[in-house]
């Protein structure tokens, strides 16, 4: 994680991959979410395949398959440079692959999808297309709003330990609404 971060920071100065400046903040609110998040879905055993849509500067992809190397991740990014930007950082990453394509064009299928820093609305609407089971890192409000709506069954949002502003949701399509 160490070097992703210095490979982030190098690549900031030219490609805006996060706003995030200082390393106490990058810490806090990039990795240890993303950490959270994989302690918190341990219950998804090796083998486990999953979709960081919208994946940005890896988050929560990269630290997740990190402390995981035995699940499969794949990141997807639509701006190509970040494209490049993940390619770069996971190269020597046997447990990643990196696509830069829209979530709209993707197929497939994999075990779980995972997002935080983007649109809920577009990631739900994929989830029944390509996973029975959605994980997002969100701010309170939305995490409240998505959890009353749509056909998701969702476990009670996860406050972060270290704010209550953030959450983790995780929910499963039921059976009968999978495509």
């Amino acid at each position: 994680m160490e070097a992703h971060y210095r490979l982030l920071v190098r690549w900031n100065e030219r490609l805006n991959l996060t706003s995030i400046r200082t390393a106490a903040a990058a810490v806090e609110r990039h990795y240890c979410e993303s950490v959270f998040a994989a302690v918190a879905l341990a219950s998804y055993p090796a083998g486990t395949r999953i979709m960081d849509a919208g994946s940005g500067a890896g988050f929560p992809g990269i630290p997740m398959g990190i402390v995981r190397p035995d699940w499969q991740i794949l990141l997807l990014e639509s701006d190509e440079r970040k494209g490049v930007f993940l390619c770069e950082a996971t190269y020597q990453l046997a447990n990643f692959d990196v696509i830069p394509k829209r979530l709209e064009v993707i197929s497939g299928q994999f075990d779980l999808l995972v997002a935080r820093a983007v649109r809920p609305v577009e990631v739900l609407a994929a989830v029944p297309r390509l996973a029975p089971a959605v994980a997002m890192l969100l701010g309170k409000d939305d995490a409240a709003a998505l959890g009353t709506t749509g056909s998701i069954r969702w476990d009670d949002p996860i406050q972060l330990p270290w704010g209550a502003r953030r959450h983790l949701l995780h929910g499963r399509v039921p059976r009968e609404t999978s495509v």
